[in-house]
């Protein structure tokens, strides 16, 4: 029995407009013309993917990328996202030259925690992050990835904000992610949208014909026609149009030995496709649960 524990789509299924929109963004950016797009959709949709990949593009170009993730698990680090995404930045290529940051240089050192505190307000150090942005993205622009906003303090999503309504005429752009859920994070972002400092990007969970295509480049097809009748009509019925569902469920059908490689490309249903639940997409659900109130 073979492992395709890797099993995912080799490109992105039905996120042409969306793509195209980041990458006008990043483009924009780089000329000088810096803005914020924040990209929603409940887990599994497919927004860090979308975000990666217009990342990974600017990053081929010539741009700075910076990434940072609120995370939900463990105790709460304050202004967490930021201070991981100044971090990658001096992973890479280095620190900026000295001077080139000025006074705001011991703000972003106490933002990474590299400094004691000084009470200094939060906009010096919003402040601080948009200058460093300006001074990496002067060559090939920058761009900031944050990802799970929903999940980030007030303080990081109060830089976010400020970030938002002052990224215009920078070389850089902020990319971010987050749940369409209420709370703190999605009104931050409608109040941005609304000020037109922000765009938004609400992804829609994939058709049949999505979903169909999204199977077929999953088991190396190239026409959703080739994949098994059942195995289409089992991904229709559970997987909604989720991405991360259709894959998960596509790799337990594999993993489980009820759909083989038959040939080159073939693949044939052998087996009972209603195997349950991947325990994969169940610790997803179960967490979304996990978030709801008593």
């Amino acid at each position: 029995m073979s492992s395709f524990s890797s099993l995912s789509a080799p490109a992105l299924v039905g996120r042409e407009a969306e793509r195209d929109l980041l990458a006008a963004a990043v483009g924009a950016a780089r000329e000088g013309r810096g803005t914020s797009v924040f990209v929603l959709g409940e887990p599994g949709i497919g927004k860090s993917r979308l975000v990666e990949e217009a990342a990974s593009a600017a990053a081929h170009a010539g741009a700075r990328v910076l990434r940072g993730r609120a995370a939900s698990a463990g105790r709460a680090v304050p202004l967490r996202p930021l201070a991981e995404a100044v971090f990658s930045a001096l992973r890479g290529a280095g620190a900026p030259s000295d001077g080139d940051l000025g006074l705001y240089e011991p703000l972003l050192s106490r933002l990474c925690g590299l400094a004691p505190e000084d009470g200094a307000p939060l906009v010096g150090y919003a402040e601080a992050v948009l200058r460093l942005l300006a001074v990496l993205g002067r060559d090939g622009g920058c761009v900031l990835v944050l990802e799970d906003l929903h999940d980030a303090d007030a303080d990081t999503l109060a830089i976010v904000d400020y970030l938002a309504d002052n990224l215009t005429g920078q070389r850089a752009v902020l990319l971010a992610t987050l749940r369409g859920e209420p709370g703190p994070a999605l009104d931050l972002v409608e109040a941005a949208a609304s000020r037109r400092t922000a765009r938004t990007l609400r992804l829609a969970r994939l058709g049949p014909a999505g979903t169909a295509e999204l199977a077929a480049r999953c088991l190396g097809h190239g026409d959703a026609d080739e994949v098994p009748a059942a195995v289409l009509d089992r991904l229709h019925a559970v997987s909604e149009g989720v991405p991360f569902v259709v894959e998960e469920l596509l790799r337990a059908m594999v993993d489980g030995g009820s759909l083989v490689r038959d040939g080159a490309s073939g693949w044939t249903v052998t087996g009972s496709l209603d195997a349950g639940v991947p325990a994969t997409v169940a610790a997803a659900v179960l967490q979304r649960v996990d978030r709801l109130a008593a």
